[in-house]
């Protein structure tokens, strides 16, 4: 985990363009309940072939 934070610190020194697309790209992702559960109700859809 230190060489990933160490990893980032770098980029964000060396290339502020490439953190930039990183933040955004972190922040454009989904976490939310809504996508989670829909994606475990797909899951057992798919597994139990009920709907």
């Amino acid at each position: 985990m230190a060489w990933v934070l160490r990893q980032a610190v770098e980029l964000y020194h060396m290339d502020r363009e490439k953190w930039i697309a990183l933040q955004k790209n972190c922040m454009s992702a989904e976490f939310g309940w809504g996508s989670s559960a829909q994606k475990y109700i797909e899951i057992y859809t798919r597994v139990t072939g009920k709907e």
